[in-house]
């Protein structure tokens, strides 16, 4: 049994998100942020929030969006991240959707077999056996950092993660 403010399987809120995500998307504007907007300023050139994109999962894997990471919030504990009990591999400059699913659902020999994947920091793959409680779903927008190894993919924001479901059990539509 998990312990107690985890849970190990989307609970059925998450059909209310898909289809806020649904909405949201539908009516999102494109046009970037304020913090968006000053990155563009720096001297490193990066695509606009319109040019790159949260990538689609594939073979069962659901793109369920954005969450805030929880290694800052008061009640953690020890730092406890949004996807927690599993494994994690840091690849800068190589780190892509892709890679990083590849990663999570082949357990790499350590016996664990994990129901989340999620990027972070544009470099960090965190695959994981529960997603913490106290995570919550913000809007996809604050997921806007490219990846390392994908400058049109997105992988996480500044404490935000990029959450995908391995298992498919996440309802497409209509609950």
């Amino acid at each position: 049994m998990p312990p107690l403010g985890f849970v190990s399987s989307p609970s059925s809120w998450t059909c209310l998100i898909n289809l806020f995500l649904v909405f949201f998307l539908a009516f999102n504007s494109a046009a970037p942020s304020a913090a968006e907007a000053a990155s563009t300023s720096s001297s490193t050139t990066q695509p606009s929030r319109a040019t790159a994109t949260i990538a689609s999962g594939t073979n069962g894997n659901k793109d369920i969006g954005c969450y805030n990471e929880t290694i800052t919030l008061s009640g953690t504990g020890s730092g406890t991240r949004a996807l927690y009990g599993g494994i994690n591999e840091v690849l800068p400059g190589e780190m892509t959707v892709g890679k990083c699913l590849a990663f999570c659902k082949g357990g790499h020999g350590e016996g664990v077999s994990v129901y989340w994947a999620g990027l972070f920091e544009k470099r960090e793959c965190w695959c994981a056996t529960q997603l913490f409680s106290l995570s919550s779903k913000v809007p996809d927008a604050e997921c806007n950092l490219v990846c390392d190894g994908d400058k049109i993919q997105i992988c996480g924001g500044d404490l935000k993660i990029s959450i995908f479901d391995l298992n498919g059990v996440v309802s497409s539509c209509c609950c």
